[in-house]
């Protein structure tokens, strides 16, 4: 089975500078990021599912044709990230903090 990478480093460094959006009741967070195999080569429509560990609240997308995809809505929070595509081993990161800004 070939391996899904989402690149933990580009993972962390796009969920540690989520963006923000501050009204007057509400801040949410969004998290994006491209899905590739070892090669580099996108990866469309893979599933991606980020969990808020304290709450169990979940936000999923599915990467576009070139693999990119986008989380949006979030509360800030500790998340666990999962990416599953057909055909690839799937794909955990665990503990990524929000930070406001």
């Amino acid at each position: 089975m070939k391996r899904l990478v989402t690149g933990f480093v580009a993972l962390f460094l796009l969920f540690t500078a989520a963006t923000w959006v501050a009204t007057a009741q509400r801040t949410a967070a969004s998290i994006s990021g491209t899905v590739t195999d070892p090669s580099g080569a996108a990866i469309p429509g893979a599933h991606i599912t980020a969990t808020e560990i304290s709450t169990g609240i979940q936000t999923q997308a599915q990467s576009n044709g070139e693999g990119f995809y986008v989380l949006s809505n979030m509360q800030p929070g500790t998340y666990r990230v999962r990416v599953e595509s057909a055909g690839f081993e799937s794909y955990e990161q665990t503990g990524l903090a929000s930070r406001e800004r």
